[in-house]
């Protein structure tokens, strides 16, 4: 029986034409869990309201990515029961998010921002305000460790990753 998990990153693969990688990244020589032209991604699942997100892990997926040239994702699933509300959502260095949607000016532009931040070694994203802000078009940025970081939901980096 495949796990949650193993689900996500095949259709996260199949989503954006990559590649998943196998054993999640076990491996020594290949790291993250789905690998595509220009971006390694990381992938959790969840079935609670939130998620702790460790500033360890965006800082181990980009130092993988940074050496095979690519830009790190993590692509966070809120899971529910009903299969229709669930939410996905992605942290991408605030400035791979400016390069990477030079042509998808709304993005960019968007006067409306929610700002989070911490400088502990962990923070807990509530899958209730990342859906209200993303169902008002409020960008949501994160201030971690004093790294920008820009929260986009799966809809949104599906335009700029593809």
């Amino acid at each position: 029986m495949k796990t949650k998990s193993r689900k996500q990153e095949e259709r996260l693969a199949k989503t954006f034409k990559g590649i998943r990688i196998p054993r999640s990244g076990a491996m020594s020589c290949w790291k993250g869990d789905v690998d595509l032209k220009d971006w390694k991604i990381e992938s959790k699942t969840t079935s609670k309201d939130f998620f702790s997100l460790k500033h360890l892990e965006l800082l181990l997926i980009e130092k993988h990515s940074v050496k095979v040239g690519k830009k790190p994702a993590f692509i966070i699933e809120f899971l529910d029961n009903n299969i229709f509300n669930c939410s996905e959502y992605v942290i991408i260095r605030y400035k791979h998010f400016i390069s990477s949607c030079e042509n998808i000016s709304y993005l960019k532009t968007n006067s409306s921002n929610s700002l989070l931040v911490s400088n502990k070694k962990s923070f807990r994203l509530k899958k209730d305000v990342l859906d209200e802000n993303w169902l008002n078009d409020i960008l949501t940025s994160l201030w971690f460790n004093d790294i920008p970081y820009v929260i986009l939901h799966l809809l949104d980096f599906l335009k700029i990753a593809r």
